[in-house]
């Protein structure tokens, strides 16, 4: 099943690297143009947009559930109606959030309301629209993906992919503030939302009053099942950008740009196995009965996800110093090449842990993936929370949050592999995880060792050498000892 969705998998990858390129020349755009100070505040108010697991219940993994049933027929119908009750839920959900937010604000302090008329404040109501629009976008995608409609889904995220990440560039047009930038993230979102229900409706041969009014579930059952999980979705973005709240609050530090310009850097690239994963999310459904079939899935996503993603980040380690300071120019520094290797090296780990929450939510046990990152959440808060007073320089506080957050996926990688083996009996996971995390810390030592030996064409050569070399051995001993176990 997995392999027929690969060419929707690949299309999608491919659309990446547009993506990929305008996210490349937007950075130093917004660097230019805004400065790190307002980049940092840029970066903050962005990361709101990804705290929609606060406000979205659990419904999508719900809807994803129920429209991959292995009955298509029987999955057809109740897919729609659920989709539909998602959808009025979501939308109830979205009127009292910001009843009670406008309520709060007012009552705090009139002076509040004068503030969102700011740069700030317009940047702040911007991004919660777009925020708005992700949460219905988010269960729209989910019913493509349990339906296994990959290429409308696809289509979907390219465009919204794309036009987000050509939005910095608008400011080679014009000096745009926060909050018009905030303005053009939105009417991205606001169309890309009309392209997926144009899509759905289309699809289901529905109109548009029949996608929301009609026969429903309780909303009620969705919501319980959609909590059992609801820790893990909604904590997670606390801990993926926490830092970039806790840290201005307890040190007072607001502008660590170097951090920041990693993780966004992980987080783009991050977008590949998460596709790769939801486009195997069908195939984990059907193969929870069959363990054979289970096992193939794996084996196919690690043979896309190996070179499509893991080498390329090794690249990235091993050549970070040249492609930075290539890429940013006068405002590429050592602490931000050391940042973006530091996140980089971890990120192997997050190919493992993405295809393992898909199993968890195919099997509905996302319950263990809530109890993770509740431990998760206050270790690393409390980690950041610590440095933060130790450290006080704007760059030993990029580095050190640079270094917790590598931590942090590791950790959470090896946790999942742990819950998942104990809990579906899928073996061979801690070999996956071992592997993908090698190259990275390989890249990472090799790398530096060979540029305190080297320097100029001589570092070039010796970096391409000790690069060629460690691929050959990866695909010679490495992968094949990991896979070993889920072909038997």
């Amino acid at each position: 099943m997995f392999a027929s969705n690969s060419g929707a998998a690949l299309l999608a990858l491919a659309t990446q690297v547009l993506q990929v390129a305008f996210a490349v020349m937007s950075t130093p755009v917004l660097l230019s143009n805004l400065g790190k100070a307002r980049y940092s505040e840029l970066a903050i108010m962005w990361s709101l947009v990804f705290f929609a697991p606060l406000l979205d219940l659990g419904l999508p993994r719900v809807v994803a559930r129920l429209g991959a049933g292995v009955i298509e027929e029987a999955s057809g119908s109740s897919s729609v109606v659920a989709l539909r009750t998602a959808l009025r839920g979501q939308i109830l959900i979205i009127a009292v959030a910001t009843v009670t937010a406008l309520g709060v604000v007012a009552a705090i302090s009139p002076a509040l309301v004068e503030t969102l008329r700011g740069e700030s404040g317009r940047s702040f109501i911007g991004f919660f629209a777009v925020l708005s629009c992700l949460l219905l976008s988010n269960i729209l995608n989910s019913h493509l993906q349990g339906r296994g409609w990959l290429h409308r889904m696809t289509a979907i995220q390219s465009m919204a992919g794309i036009l987000n990440a050509a939005v910095p560039l608008l400011l080679w047009i014009a000096p745009l503030d926060l909050g018009e930038l905030a303005l053009a993230f939105f009417m991205v979102r606001l169309v890309t939302l009309f392209f997926a229900i144009f899509i759905i409706c289309n699809g289901e041969n529905l109109s548009l009053r029949k996608l929301i009014i009609g026969p429903r579930l309780k909303l009620q059952n969705l919501v319980k099942e959609g909590s059992a999980g609801i820790a893990y979705f909604a904590l997670t973005p606390i801990v993926v950008f926490g830092e970039r709240y806790v840290i201005p609050l307890v040190s007072g530090i607001s502008s660590f740009s170097a951090h920041l310009i990693a993780v966004d850097i992980g987080l783009r690239i991050l977008v590949i196995p998460g596709l790769l994963s939801q486009y195997a999310f069908r195939s984990l459904a059907l193969g929870l009965a069959d363990r054979s079939v289970m096992k193939d899935v794996l084996s196919r996503y690690f043979s896309l996800v190996v070179p499509l993603f893991i080498f390329p980040i090794l690249i990235v380690i091993f050549f970070g110093k040249e492609i930075i300071n290539f890429w940013l120019g006068v405002h590429a520094d050592p602490v931000i090449i050391l940042c973006v290797k530091i996140v980089a090296a971890a990120l192997g780990a997050s190919s493992v842990s993405a295809i393992l929450v898909q199993i968890c939510i195919a099997a509905s046990r996302t319950g263990a993936l809530s109890r993770l990152v509740l431990i998760e959440v206050f270790w690393y808060i409390g980690a950041i929370s610590i440095g933060s007073l130790i450290f006080r320089s704007p760059s030993q506080i990029a580095i050190m949050a640079s270094v917790l957050w590598s931590i942090r996926i590791i950790i959470n990688a090896a946790a999942i592999v742990r819950s998942v083996s104990k809990e579906l009996s899928v073996f061979g996971i801690w070999r996956l995880l071992l592997s993908a995390v090698i190259p990275g810390f390989f890249g990472l030592g090799a790398g530096s060792i060979l540029e305190n030996i080297f320097d100029g064409y001589a570092l070039w050569l010796a970096k391409s050498i000790f690069l060629f070399v460690f691929i050959l051995v990866w695909i010679r001993i490495i992968g094949p000892w990991s896979l070993k176990a889920l072909k038997h």
